[in-house]
């Protein structure tokens, strides 16, 4: 939510052809970061033997969306450092 002006702006503008792509693949990318990490709490909150003691997290299909979206997300974080790496060369 630091960035609630720029997700205003770039939702209005983002089936326009004067948003850049590099723009539009980031926006993408950050918003697929969103989802997967709803998924992976949802998902560990489901498997979680301390909140819910009768849970069988060992066959659950829960356990194997939390691995499935965890694995996306290491993917989706490697991605937006990438698009964001002049920036974090550049931070002393």
């Amino acid at each position: 939510m630091l960035n609630k002006k720029w997700i205003i702006a770039i939702t209005a503008k983002f089936f326009t052809k004067s948003l850049a792509p590099r723009v539009r693949f980031g926006y993408i990318i950050n918003f697929l970061l969103l989802l997967s990490f709803l998924l992976i709490v949802i998902s560990g909150i489901c498997t979680s033997q301390a909140l819910f003691p009768f849970a069988e997290s060992k066959d659950s299909p829960w356990r194997n969306i939390h691995h499935f979206f965890s694995a996306i997300s290491i993917i989706l974080v490697g991605i937006h450092l990438g698009l964001h790496w002049n920036f974090v060369s550049n931070v002393k």
